[in-house]
């Protein structure tokens, strides 16, 4: 059983967009709060725009995991640029009917990715869930939270990640930078919670966004697991505090002190 979170519910076929209006904490959010509890509130009424690299990785996610439900997400453009009359028609057609616009040119190399992680990973697509959204509480401190998981299978996690470098090196800097260490502790924690158990393994199955679209999948050995699972465990107890106390109005007053390598 469970010592992380309780009152599991799974939620099969909920699209995305359904998924972050709901009002449970994230883990995206757990991570924003650990970075800036000032800013938290703002951030959180104020979701980022997506990047790029979002954007495609978003395309690669539903040509890879959801192929039967990418056209009733994304309009495919055949303009050339977003500059033009024609793809500003398309955007605004696609606002309509509650899609994102995408240039054909970006949809040819979200192929070409999905392609490589299909080839690469067929065992894991072929045997896990899609997108399998859970609902839950955390033990400790009673919040409610939510995750949405890319493939779950009744052994393990896994998430399907693209990324401009998947090789050992620069993908270890990587789970340091975007704290993906909180990612896989709080995501298996919830799926153990879900299955009976403390915690499931959690996988990357990464592939690169630039050609030859190498592939490689990696796990995080204990260590970086109890790391992340402190992390999360400590952003929701500051976000029980501050929901009752009120949040950080300043970044901080006092007296800086010089690093050595500053001097």
């Amino acid at each position: 059983m469970s010592a992380y979170f309780t009152d599991v519910e799974v939620i099969l076929s909920m699209p995305a967009k359904e998924y972050f209006a709901r009002p449970e904490i994230s883990r995206s959010e757990l991570v924003s709060l650990l970075e800036s509890p000032a800013k938290f509130p703002w951030n959180r009424a104020h979701p980022i725009t997506a990047t790029p690299a979002m954007q495609l990785g978003s395309l690669v996610h539903a040509l890879t995991l959801t192929p039967r439900e990418f056209d009733a997400e994304y309009l495919v453009s055949e303009e050339s640029s977003r500059r033009t009359k024609g793809w500003k028609a398309d955007v605004d057609l696609a606002e309509q009917t509650g899609r994102e616009c995408v240039l054909t040119r970006d949809m040819g190399i979200a192929e070409h990715i999905a392609e490589a992680a299909q080839a690469a990973f067929p065992a894991i697509l072929e045997a896990c869930q899609k997108e399998v959204a859970i609902i839950a509480t955390h033990a400790e401190t009673g919040i409610r939270v939510k995750a949405r998981l890319d493939l779950l299978h009744s052994e393990y996690v896994a998430d399907l990640k693209t990324t401009k470098a998947a090789d050992r090196s620069s993908f270890q800097r990587s789970v340091g930078n975007f704290r993906y260490d909180i990612q896989a502790a709080f995501y298996g924690d919830i799926a153990g919670a879900l299955a009976g158990l403390e915690h499931l393994p959690f996988l990357f199955a990464c592939v690169e966004t630039e050609e030859p679209y190498m592939t490689a999948e990696w796990d995080l050995d204990e260590d970086w697991i109890e790391h992340g699972r402190a992390d999360y465990e400590r952003a929701l107890g500051l976000f029980k505090k501050y929901e009752a106390e009120g949040y950080p109005t300043t970044l901080g007053k006092g007296t800086l002190i010089p690093k050595p390598w500053q001097l």
